[in-house]
């Protein structure tokens, strides 16, 4: 049963690429009331992320949800799982060449340098740059990361200082100072990137079949219209080769996480690379 998922890719707000798979194979763990129930057991006024609905799952398992879970995550070895990756790049075409890199403190240096004595904004930044750099606190935090999230409207909505400022890491480092210069700098991107699922720990796949499950359970249930908006990252500790990136899109409207949630519009829903990759 494990094939259904051979070559397939995942995507979230996307139900058809996944709930008929996962109804086809869950079949065999199911118990004599199977799917029918839930689909006679009447809407449930229970929130969309509530873990409750994990239990009307349970009711229709022939056997504990904990290994019907580990089940899945063995199976979907030969998957993909869509995700997006949101950052501010100058030239956007460099991803598509280059893959997403590893968080590297020692680039992100430099890349500091560059930005401030480069810019004439930044003047001021001068001649603490190197202490700053020498004292930041959260230098070495994430190294050898790359952060991926499943749904990119959470991206958008609540993690939109990725897209408006660029790097957390140069944020930290520059301040409020350098907000307005890393604003009007690069383009708000976000690539969409088609990842193995056998390139994600075991854990974590686990528990992204859980929030599968569960709401393959509320659509069979309650028959909703909408997607919920889904908070969940998956972290590498490996470049993205470009192979895996599909392509990439600029949002036009993004909250600023920075201050208060405001919606900032973005100017830039094209740019040079877009119609070159």
């Amino acid at each position: 049963m494990s094939k259904i998922w051979n070559g397939k890719t995942i995507e979230w707000k996307r139900p058809n690429t996944w709930v008929p798979l996962l109804s086809r194979w869950i079949r065999p763990h199911l118990n004599e009331r199977g799917i029918r129930y839930l689909q006679r057991f009447g809407y449930q006024e229970i929130c969309w992320d509530d873990s409750e609905w994990l239990g009307i799952t349970q009711s229709v398992l022939n056997k504990d949800i904990e290994f019907v879970v580990q089940d899945f995550a063995e199976a979907v070895h030969a998957s993909t799982i869509r995700t997006f990756h949101g950052c501010r790049p100058v030239a956007p075409r460099t991803y598509h060449e280059d893959g997403i890199m590893m968080n590297n403190p020692r680039a992100l240096e430099e890349q500091a340098r560059r930005l401030v004595y480069d810019d004439e904004t930044l003047t001021s930044l001068r001649p603490s740059i190197e202490k700053e750099i020498i004292e930041y606190i959260f230098r070495d935090q994430d190294q050898g990361n790359v952060f991926v999230v499943l749904d990119d409207r959470f991206m958008i909505s609540s993690a939109g200082h990725y897209l408006i400022y660029g790097s957390e890491w140069l944020v930290g480092l520059l301040g409020p100072r350098a907000h307005s210069t890393l604003r009007n700098r690069g383009y708000p991107t976000i690539f969409v990137v088609d990842l193995p699922l056998n390139l994600i720990n075991f854990e974590v796949v686990k528990h992204l079949f859980e929030a599968l499950l569960q709401e393959w359970t509320r659509i069979k249930v309650n028959r909703p219209s909408w997607i919920p908006e889904k908070n969940f990252s998956f972290c590498l500790h490996q470049d993205i080769p470009s192979s895996m990136i599909v392509t990439h899109y600029h949002p036009k409207l993004i909250c600023d996480p920075l201050y208060n949630r405001i919606v900032r519009q973005n100017e830039f829903v094209s740019c040079p690379d877009c119609n070159s990759i």
